[in-house]
C-alpha cells in the first residue's frame, strides 16, 4: 500500500511540476504574452511618462497599431505609430514587453531605418532638455 501510495504522489507531483512549467513555442511562460491592448496601454504610459517627447502641436500618442506582427531579429513585436511623427514608429515584443523604435530618415534616397530600444533614442534627443 506504502510503495503505491509513493507512485501515485510521485506522478501527481510530476504532473504538477509540469503543468507548473508550461512554455509556448517561443519558450516564453504561456499566459505571460501581452496582448495587442495591453502592448498599447504600455507605450501609452510610456508616453505620458515622458511628454517632453510631446511634438509642438499636440501630445504625442498613437496614432495606430498594425494589424500584422513586425518582424526584427528574429523576433515579432506589436507596431506602433504614433501621432505627429512621421520618422518614428514604436515596437514592443509580446513577451518581454521592451520597446523599440523604428527612426526612419528622410531622404530622396531609399535608407534602412534605425532601430534601437526607445529609451536609447529618448536618451539621446530629449533627456536633460
Amino acid at each position: 500500500m506504502k510503495k503505491n501510495l509513493a507512485i501515485i504522489l510521485t506522478v501527481l507531483l510530476s504532473f504538477a511540476l509540469f503543468a507548473g512549467c508550461n512554455t509556448d513555442s517561443d519558450g516564453d511562460e504561456a499566459g505571460s504574452r501581452l496582448t495587442g491592448a495591453e502592448a498599447q496601454v504600455l507605450v501609452q504610459a510610456w508616453l505620458d511618462e515622458h511628454p517632453d517627447m510631446a511634438t509642438p502641436y499636440e501630445p504625442t500618442t498613437i496614432a495606430g497599431m498594425s494589424d500584422e506582427l513586425y518582424s526584427y531579429d528574429g523576433e515579432e513585436y506589436y507596431f506602433f505609430e504614433l501621432s505627429g511623427y512621421d520618422w518614428l514608429d514604436i515596437l514592443v515584443h509580446p513577451g518581454t514587453g521592451d520597446m523599440l523604435c523604428i527612426a526612419t530618415e528622410y531622404s530622396d534616397e531609399p535608407a534602412e531605418p534605425v532601430i534601437e530600444p526607445l529609451a536609447d533614442y529618448y536618451d539621446r534627443y530629449y533627456a536633460g532638455k
